[in-house]
């Protein structure tokens, strides 16, 4: 796809000079592969970051209602099912 953009020269002339790459064209999508991947890894850890909270959440539930059924007990010291 042909796009005209107004790119900071320093900023191109500085990726070139780190990475080595030799045109414009490919420093832009080299960090268009860059951004894309930062920004995937940003989404798993904040989806997984999620999943911790949630797990956590659900552990304490669960605990919760562990506990309670650990305290209810018959009279006589059996466990009380119902």
């Amino acid at each position: 796809m042909r796009t005209n953009i107004d790119l900071d020269n320093q900023l191109v002339e500085e990726a070139q000079g780190l990475s080595g790459i030799k045109t414009k064209k490919a420093v832009v999508e080299k960090a268009l592969r860059v951004f894309i991947k930062i920004e995937r890894q940003n989404q798993i850890e904040s989806l997984h970051h999620r999943m911790k909270v949630a797990a956590s959440l659900l552990e304490a539930d669960y605990m919760k209602d562990e506990d309670l059924t650990d305290l209810t007990v018959s009279l006589d010291g059996e466990d009380f099912h119902e």
